[in-house]
């Protein structure tokens, strides 16, 4: 927990910070590199925000219209189109909360047969924790391909 709050402390000076620092990468940086998982703090192509965003020390307008004021509808689409989708989706949740409470139970479910059967623990699963650093696709980082 005490990592947590050094590396996203919770005030909203920090998220301004934070946000200020994103703004110039909004744009096509952002469409370009979002979908790539670098490793810990080598999260350049995505904004960090959603700790902020979460505790309500910003609210999406807010990025939304900082996003704005420096780049084009254009330029920033993709990151303005996931600001609706989060908000989207954070929504139909709130509206669902059995959908939620079965998905919990399920991963409960699912990590515990994780840690129970040995076949699950497969030695080559150690690898996916070094597949980020490789600089691979997130999305992609556990499927067999040419950089494996």
């Amino acid at each position: 927990m005490q990592d947590a709050l050094t590396r996203f402390p919770p005030t909203r000076r920090a998220a301004l910070e934070r946000l200020s620092a994103f703004v110039p990468h909004a744009g096509r940086d952002y469409a370009a590199r979002r979908n790539y998982d670098l490793g810990r703090d080598g999260h350049v192509g995505v904004s960090t925000l959603s700790p902020y965003l979460r505790a309500r020390l910003m609210t999406e307008a807010e990025v939304v219209e900082a996003v704005l004021g420096r780049h084009s509808p254009q330029a920033a689409e993709k990151f303005i189109q996931e600001v609706f989708w989060r908000t989207y989706w954070k929504g139909w949740l709130e509206l669902r909360p059995a959908v939620w409470i079965q998905y919990k139970s399920a991963l409960k479910g699912q990590m515990n047969a994780v840690q129970t059967q040995s076949g699950l623990r497969d030695p080559a699963c150690a690898t996916v924790g070094k597949l980020p650093a490789q600089g691979r696709p997130k999305s992609n980082a556990s499927m067999p391909g040419p950089m494996n």
